[in-house]
């Protein structure tokens, strides 16, 4: 069994610097209007931390280590072994399970596994899991459409127009208009990240005009014209703060997917382990109570010998009604554990072990209970640092403060600046008319500018304020968050302190039922007349020690089971079971290829 103590002492960590740290990118932008200062987020933020932690924490204290009271009987160490096969984790070793027929009236076949392969196979396996496998391949999709907005675009176009139509004419020329053209037009076309538009583009025209007493020269002629063009706004709408807010908004939504892929794993990961110990559980319980049925059935036995001599009817049905009332709850036992090896093999989703199947998963190892080293402080340092919800909780307060930045720059008038230059060339033939931009023979420029402010502006600052409410909102939702985490990871640590001293009790417990069976049994074996008094004692003694028993058990489940509740709080589960989360690929991507790395468990040290 490898040594499970542990040391969550962290390195160096201190919760409110952390804190700044995290939020470091988290600075505001100034507006001409109006402006929050960048420290303002920063101090709220840090407030929080400093209320759950200052007042206990002014000076942390070293770590402790979880302890727990000496047992209060002292059995030689022969005594201890005789009563450790009498009853306990070591004395069912070697005994065997009695499952009977599945479902499918066959003999019930089973398959022996470590928590390791369970855990590794619903890491690969588990459908919760592969489902939120696709959350942040879908949002890099996202981030790459955000960011397309600022690819170059192709544009073309082209046409052919026929002209016979009448008009008003002059002593000097007919009133009928006959003309042919073809124009055709290309160009590239870019969204700047300034939050301005960039253009460049060749239109050929192509004029052949077929008026009677009308010449034109030349005739047919052919036109081009070589334009560039910018649009940049200069107030509303400038700056990469606003046009790229789409686009860190996406970041931030492919960061949050990959925090709720975490936030899955390490709930499927505790819940595999917590399913793992039940099934231990399980498991023992039914060895106990299979134990108890041999040991009631030897006194029944007896029970029914002396039926003519001092044995009354109803003190040996007596007898007969523990034992079948103990077969009942082996077979209620039989049911759970079946039930808790399904909900196993619904976890781990594994192909050799379908949910359909009937195989019964066999826990192997006996649940430790060594003492953990733990800070109270480091552990909810760990937390901060650790936790998704709380990484989600600060992407949150980012996209609001992302938003806001957007808000405020809307209530700006607007003021959009326009500059384009071009060169034109017209000729008989196509390749004098370029000639003639080459030579830049024609030439023309232009600049302008246009203004626009709202009377009252109340859209926009309607929206501003709407946006710095959300964000004060979003501050609320953080300081939540942390609160809960706190919350949950000191119940986590609470359940840890009392199931580890609850081992202990429970330990004695049953040592002292243990004792209490064979002092009787060996009194059994001296007595020459065995009453029936003292067969239901014996029989009462039997079900105080299965008891006891099924409390210690029950003790060393739970310890382990608070041991992953606790690394879940304070968001280690991944870290100390080797899981690495890898970059998702969207081509990679099918059902079955998960982007999770399960690797050997980290021993605990």
């Amino acid at each position: 069994m490898p040594d499970v103590t542990q040391s969550y002492r962290a390195n160096a960590l201190k919760a409110i610097p952390l804190c700044f740290l995290t939020l470091a990118p988290l600075s505001g932008c100034k507006s001409p209007l109006d402006a929050s200062p960048a420290s303002e987020l920063r101090s709220s933020i840090a407030q929080t931390v400093r209320r759950e932690l200052s007042a206990d924490f002014a000076d942390p204290p070293p770590p402790t280590s979880l302890s727990r009271g000496t047992s209060s009987i002292d059995f030689k160490p022969s005594r201890l072994e005789e009563l450790n096969a009498m009853g306990g984790p070591g004395a069912y070793a070697h005994s065997p399970l009695h499952p009977g027929l599945d479902l499918l009236g066959r003999p019930t076949s089973t398959v022996s596994m470590p928590l390791e392969d369970a855990i590794t196979a619903a890491v690969r396996h588990n459908l919760l899991i592969e489902g939120a496998s696709f959350g942040p391949a879908i949002s890099r999709a996202d981030v790459d459409a955000a960011n397309a907005v600022f690819d170059w675009v192709l544009f073309a176009d082209a046409g052919w127009n026929i002209n016979d139509a009448p008009f008003v004419g002059t002593p000097f020329s007919a009133n009928v208009r006959k003309d042919q053209s073809v124009t055709g037009a290309a160009g590239l076309r870019k969204d700047l990240t300034t939050g301005g538009t960039a253009s460049i583009s060749n239109r050929l025209t192509y004029v052949d005009d077929t008026r009677a007493g009308f010449p034109a020269t030349p005739d047919p002629s052919n036109r081009t014209d070589l334009v560039a063009r910018i649009d940049h706004p200069l107030l509303r709408g400038a700056g990469r703060t606003t046009t790229l807010a789409e686009v860190r908004l996406a970041e931030n939504a492919e960061q949050a997917q990959v925090q709720e892929l975490r936030r899955t794993l390490i709930d499927r990961v505790t819940e595999t382990e917590r399913t793992y110990w039940n099934l231990i559980a399980a498991r023992r319980a039914i060895q106990i109570r299979q134990k108890l049925i041999e040991r009631g059935v030897d006194v029944r036995d007896v029970l029914k010998a002396r039926l003519q001599f001092d044995v009354r009817p109803a003190e040996y049905s007596d007898a007969v009604a523990r034992v079948e009332s103990r077969r009942a709850d082996v077979i209620r036992a039989l049911n759970d554990y079946r039930k808790t090896s399904d909900s196993l093999k619904a976890l781990m989703n594994a192909p050799e072990l379908p949910v359909g199947g009937e195989t019964l998963i066999t826990p192997i190892g006996e649940p430790p209970d060594q003492p953990v080293t733990f800070s109270l402080y480091d552990a909810l340092a760990s937390a901060l640092q650790h936790r998704p919800e709380i990484e989600q909780a600060i992407l949150g307060i980012e996209d609001r403060e992302i938003r806001l930045e957007v808000a405020e720059n809307a209530r700006l008038p607007r003021l959009d600046f326009a500059a384009q230059a071009s060169l034109a060339g017209l000729d008989e033939s196509v390749g004098d008319a370029y000639g003639q931009i080459g030579d830049r023979s024609f030439v023309s420029y232009f600049l302008g500018l246009q203004f626009e402010q709202p009377i009252g502006n109340r859209p926009a600052n309607a929206a501003f304020t709407r946006a710095r409410l959300t964000r004060m909102q979003a501050l609320t939702d953080y300081r939540r968050v942390v609160q809960d985490v706190f919350l949950q990871l000191k119940g986590a640590l609470r359940d840890l302190e009392t199931n580890y001293t609850l081992i202990e009790q429970t330990r004695t417990a049953r040592l002292a039922a243990a004792e209490n069976l064979r002092t009787l049994l060996v009194q059994k074996q001296t007595i020459q007349s065995l009453t029936p008094d003292f067969l239901d004692l014996e029989l009462r003694r039997q079900e105080s020690l299965a008891n006891a028993e099924l409390e210690e058990i029950r003790a060393l489940a739970d310890y382990n089971i608070a041991l992953a509740d606790f690394n879940a709080a304070m968001g280690l589960t991944l870290d100390r079971r080797g899981i690495a989360i890898t970059p998702p690929d969207a081509d990679a991507l099918l059902p079955g290829s998960i982007p999770i790395k399960p690797a050997e468990p980290v021993e605990d040290q």
